[in-house]
């Protein structure tokens, strides 16, 4: 089972104790809320997920205290996954994540098509994740992917559309 990594207020949104499979970075209280993310436990919450963790982070513009996870986790060579700007799309993507672990052979492909789709129905997790793998197209770019026509789950340039 690949492990999922987010931080702490993603995880929060999905309700409950954290799955075993989400391994989550924890964000103190600040003055205003949420503190930004320390380094030290970005790279502690890396460790403890291993080499083939998916980390799970939206843009710096969405959530500026966060930042460096998806930073960091690129640095030690983690798959990253561009999540949607808004925090309630985000929770979904990482709860979906979680339902259904990534697989090892291409852990984040489901989770780069799911990050660029359109608001999706109420289907189960298991459902959403085949139809996501389904669907994948590689980009151009990054050597990443996402939906036909959509952002890349990974770099966030436009993936081309399917042929007709």
């Amino acid at each position: 089972m690949t492990a999922v990594v987010a931080e702490e207020g993603l995880a929060a949104a999905i309700g409950g104790p954290p799955p075993p499979a989400l391994v989550v970075v924890a964000r103190p209280a600040g003055r205003r809320g949420r503190a930004d993310l320390d380094a030290d436990d970005v790279l502690d919450a890396l460790d403890r997920a291993g080499p083939g963790a998916v980390v799970l982070a939206r843009t710096p513009a969405a959530d500026r205290g966060a930042r460096l996870l998806p930073a960091l986790a690129a640095l030690v060579g983690r798959e990253v996954v561009r999540l949607p700007d808004d925090a309630g799309a985000a929770a979904r993507i990482v709860a979906i994540a979680v339902a259904v672990a990534p697989p090892p052979n291409a852990p984040a492909r489901h989770l780069q098509a799911l990050a660029g789709a359109p608001p999706l129905p109420a289907l189960r997790p298991g459902v959403l994740a085949r139809w996501a793998r389904c669907a994948w197209r590689p980009c151009d770019r990054c050597g990443g992917g996402g939906l036909p026509g959509a952002s890349c789950g990974r770099c966030g340039s436009g993936v081309a559309a399917a042929a007709p």
